[in-house]
């Protein structure tokens, strides 16, 4: 059984996230810079309030690309306590996912599937906000 995920764009790439751990999703506005932070962590976003770490996907998962990212959306996830803006190129759509298969390569990409021919990664929260943090990759 499938699960409904958020299909995210990030540097050209096509990944998604359970949307159980979705909380919204915003445009991307300003973010002040955080020094000595990892680089993945683009800075943090204040919320209603309430200050979110901002985590440059693109980055955190190794993808080099000549242009730099657009940055232009931020999906905000929560995993066990943590909460964080995941700054994207786009949200593509919220749909149940076809059957994917397990990955065995980049621990922050658990399975793999495919759609109208796109291999798409779907992503583990959890040990992206990890890799964000400088922790285990």
């Amino acid at each position: 059984m499938s699960a409904v995920h958020v299909r995210a764009l990030v540097a050209g790439e096509q990944y998604a996230l359970a949307v159980e751990h979705v909380a919204e999703v915003l445009r991307l506005n300003e973010v002040t810079p955080v020094p000595g932070a990892p680089p993945a962590l683009l800075g943090l976003l204040n919320l209603r309030g309430e200050a979110v770490s901002v985590v440059d996907v693109a980055s955190a998962l190794g993808l080099q690309g000549e242009r730099r990212p657009a940055h232009v959306v931020v999906v905000v996830v929560s995993d066990d306590g943590r909460r964080a803006g995941l700054a994207i190129d786009a949200v593509l759509d919220v749909a149940t996912l076809p059957p994917t298969s397990p990955e065995d390569g980049l621990s922050c990409v658990r399975e793999t599937t495919v759609i109208d021919g796109a291999l798409i990664g779907v992503l583990d929260v959890g040990a992206l906000l990890d890799r964000a943090a400088g922790g285990p990759s």
